[in-house]
């Protein structure tokens, strides 16, 4: 029988101790070759409350590590450099992880060819509305992100599920040419890992048994902060082709609001109000339907139409967060440059 092969998994974390109990949780049943948290600047006790739950466990092969950069890819960065096994594989603290994940996303790189490994990711289940909500747009995250794969033009991923080989990354240079973005950890690295090696050294898992879980956002606010972040890196390193989806699905947006009055108009144009809308539910139930009864059939469809209703509302929110309002997560301020970043610190 062949050697297990060994696997490190990195965990960037700050201010992160409600999710942790969870994070644990999951990995035990896991058991990873190595686990590196690294501290991306907590103040809330993550780290103290990690390093007490390796020595009652007795854990020799999880370190918690302090990063001295500012932001997500210097803490990964660093887990990489320290990493003592060839296959990383990267998650979220606020994630929770499927049993046998850690074991399944390494056995994808008994293909030489294979230089990344990519996951599913979906909100926990909520019965609040905008958990509801979230669940419904994380959805419309893995329609895009099924359609790029399946047309070999990966487009992004989540860092809360990926791997990839530690050479590789260094091959690439890791974050370099990117790092004054805070934001993008995961789609910066895919493209540049595909542009050196095609879309064929690329690996994605669809099935069931690879779905991570992230833990909801806990306000509306908090959800569109995160999601305007995300955003933020539209325009960087990429060509029209990819830039026009997400300006037309925003004019869209625009589009199905200005419909509105014709609700309230006399004229015979009033219709044209319940075709557009009508139409846009039975599209997301469709489309989005798939995906959610691929991964989580026992939720009903009225979910989506929840994110249907409300999604225009919200993209033109996150648009303008985005262009007009300085945005922060977890007390830094997301901006162009680390180097300004530090006096946040």
């Amino acid at each position: 029988m062949a050697a297990r092969q060994k696997q490190t998994l990195i965990i960037p974390i700050r201010d992160e101790w409600s999710n942790l109990p969870g994070l644990l949780q999951s990995l035990e049943q896991n058991d990873p070759s190595e686990v590196l948290f690294v501290d991306d600047g907590s103040i809330d006790g993550g780290p103290e409350f990690i390093l007490d739950e390796i020595k009652r466990r007795k854990l020799a092969n999880w370190r918690v590590l302090k990063s001295e950069g500012v932001g997500k890819k210097a803490a990964v960065s660093l887990g990489v450099t320290l990493a003592s096994n060839e296959i990383i594989l990267v998650t979220d603290a606020d994630c929770q992880l499927p049993k046998g994940w850690a074991e399944r996303m390494t056995a994808q790189f008994q293909n030489p060819l294979v230089k990344m490994v990519c996951g599913p990711v979906l909100s926990c289940d909520s019965k609040g509305l905008l958990g509801r909500f979230e669940l419904g747009e994380w959805c419309s995250i893995l329609m895009v992100t099924n359609y790029g794969f399946s047309e070999s033009r990966p487009i992004m991923c989540s860092a809360a599920n990926m791997g990839y080989r530690k050479s590789v990354f260094q091959e690439v240079g890791g974050y370099e040419g990117n790092e004054n973005y805070l934001s993008g950890d995961d789609e910066f690295l895919l493209k540049k890992i595909t542009e050196k090696y095609g879309a064929e050294a690329i690996c994605w898992k669809p099935e069931k048994e690879f779905l991570v879980r992230t833990n909801p956002v806990p306000s509306l606010g908090a959800l569109l902060n995160q999601r305007a972040r995300w955003a933020s890196k539209w325009g960087v390193g990429k060509t029209w082709g990819e830039k026009l989806p997400p300006m037309i699905w925003a004019v869209f947006s625009a589009i199905l609001l200005v419909s509105f009055p014709l609700l309230f108009s006399k004229s015979e144009y009033s219709r044209y109000f319940f075709v557009i809308w009508i139409f846009k539910g039975l599209a997301d139930c469709y489309y989005l339907g798939r995906v959610l009864n691929h991964y989580l059939p026992y939720l009903p469809k009225a979910t989506l139409l929840i994110a249907s209703a409300f999604h225009p509302v919200y993209t033109l929110l996150i648009v303008w967060k985005v262009l007009f309002t300085t945005l922060y997560w977890k007390g830094r301020r997301i901006i162009s440059h680390v180097k300004d970043e530090k006096q946040h610190v």
